[in-house]
């Protein structure tokens, strides 16, 4: 897979061959009496009855005669920088000239010679409003570059309801795009144009990195990565994780802002601490990833997995502008900034170097094994629950608790961390409040997570023994097990909860719970 593929939302992953025509629906500007609308629709069923295809399955992608959305500019313009391990970024607007609500998915041609990702994708537009959008050009790998361009950037688009947001389709606009017959999708194309990339600005006088050259990507490198590859025990099991860490070296005398990133087409997950920053001229930082199998991929010890690192060159006063602390910002936005990309390879060695797969035995138990509150959605309202954890080792243990982003609420944990003696049982105090904002149901799927590893005896007078957070992020090669534990919610009015856990009785949840 070339480096365009790589970047996530790849906008070239939808295609046209699944956009629908119904009877029920006709083209802007005709009614379903007019000669037009009954002759497209004759042809459409002809054709189904001679092929025995479903009419409401053909392909039908239509050029109305009234738009839904302009777009300025009506073209894309990038710096031409025919090596796939560079990038630069252009911005277009998309306006919905209509009263109605839009619906608009970005693509871009299989046959373009670059990936044109694009951020955000797809989305749907109020009456008469605006959306901003960011396309990155990267090209493709093996594939012979020109500056003269015949790539073409797709946006197409249709009208929904009002209430199309709170329908099936509102979360899946891909979804939406493949399935729903009858929706007629307007098409939009634009034209790629590509200018010198050493020039000091755009046709337009766009300001950009200037490079030496674009066609060598040596010649112009601003980091170097020791070492070149990131290396891990192979640990398929998607409980355990371990770290590993890498050098980023700026080797110009210019300030480098650089950002990580994990191809969504990775067998395995690979957050990174930190994952982005700037690096000082000539100067070093160390970057910590850990390694996670994903949940219900196969995996090998031959991995083909890749970890990028993006780079470009920025003043000495950028950490005070509207940039500095927003490195994601600037990268997704920043147009006419050129990134240069590096792709580490991961490789796998087997975990018996460091404790065989099959002797990775549980270190922790749990009782109970799921935490249990009373349903408490306003987030002005908190109660408690407690478990017991349990070091059923005769070594000593490390534990960090941890709760997901995606959480509809917070498990603030007294103690959060600790060491465990062996044989040893440490009661922890969990709080639950429901986040601002979220919706909030009696049906959880919320988790709460212990991590856990053998540390020796003395490891408490350790540098880390007094920063288990920065063992857990900094130490290469531990290998940590990973304990989920589901939440559970019963009504807060009952006397018991469903295996008789005791609670405070409340008659009226938002005079009795404590508030905050």
């Amino acid at each position: 897979m070339d480096v365009a593929s790589r970047f996530a939302g790849s906008s070239t992953g939808v295609g046209f061959s699944k956009t629908k025509l119904a009877p029920s629906v006709t083209p802007a500007g005709c009614s379903k009496n007019d000669g037009r609308f009954q002759h497209l629709m004759g042809s459409i069923i002809s054709s189904s009855v001679r092929n025995h295809v479903d009419p409401r399955e053909l392909a039908v992608v239509l050029e109305p005669a009234e738009e839904l959305i302009q777009v300025d500019p009506s073209e894309l313009r990038f710096p031409f920088l025919p090596n796939e391990m560079m990038s630069a970024l252009c911005s277009i607007k998309v306006v919905n000239v209509t009263d109605n609500y839009v619906v608009f998915i970005t693509m871009s041609r299989a046959a373009n010679v670059a990936g044109h990702p694009t951020s955000p994708n797809r989305g749907i537009l109020p009456p008469r409003s605006t959306q901003e959008l960011f396309v990155r050009r990267i090209a493709k790998k093996s594939v012979a570059q020109s500056i003269e361009c015949d790539d073409k950037y797709i946006i197409c688009s249709t009208t929904v309801s009002e209430s199309f947001s709170n329908s099936q389709y509102g979360s899946d606009l891909d979804k939406f795009y493949y399935e729903q017959a009858g929706q007629i999708w307007h098409r939009r194309e634009l034209a790629v144009v590509l200018y010198p990339a050493y020039q000091q600005g755009s046709p337009d006088g766009m300001p950009h990195t200037e490079v030496s050259s674009p066609y060598s990507s040596m010649g112009n490198e601003l980091i170097q990565v020791d070492p070149n590859e990131l290396r891990f025990p192979f640990l398929p099991n998607e409980m355990l994780s371990a770290s590993s860490s890498i050098k980023v070296v700026n080797v110009t005398d210019n300030y480098v802002v650089f950002i990580t990133t994990s191809p969504g087409a990775n067998v395995a997950e690979h957050p990174t601490s930190p994952y982005r920053g700037i690096l000082l001229p000539r100067s070093t930082k160390e970057l910590f990833v850990r390694r996670t199998a994903k949940k219900s991929v196969a995996q090998s010890i031959e991995c083909d997995d890749k970890y990028i690192i993006c780079s470009t060159t920025v003043s000495e006063s950028f950490s005070n502008s509207q940039y500095g602390s927003n490195l994601d910002k600037f990268y997704s936005e920043q147009v006419g900034q050129i990134w240069h990309i590096r792709e580490l390879g991961v490789v796998l060695y087997p975990a018996y170097q460091q404790g065989s797969p099959d002797e990775l035995v549980e270190l922790i138990q749990v009782d109970p094994n799921e935490l249990r509150f009373p349903f408490l959605p306003n987030e002005m309202l908190s109660a408690s629950s407690s478990i017991k954890v349990v070091n059923v080792t005769d070594n000593y243990v490390v534990f960090i608790t941890k709760s997901t982003s995606a959480n509809v609420a917070e498990y603030p944990t007294s103690p959060n961390r600790g060491i465990l003696p062996p044989r040893s049982t440490q009661e922890l105090f969990v709080r639950r409040t429901s986040k601002k904002s979220i919706a909030q149901s009696m049906e959880c799927d919320d988790k709460f997570i212990l991590y856990s590893t053998t540390v020796s005896e003395s490891f408490s007078n350790s540098k880390y023994g007094c920063d288990l957070d920065k063992f857990y992020h900094e130490e290469a090669g531990q290998i940590w097990h990973r304990r989920d534990l589901g939440v559970v919610l019963y009504p807060a009015y009952q006397q018991e909860s469903p295996d008789s856990v005791p609670h405070t009785e409340v008659s009226s949840p938002t005079l009795l719970w404590t508030t905050f």
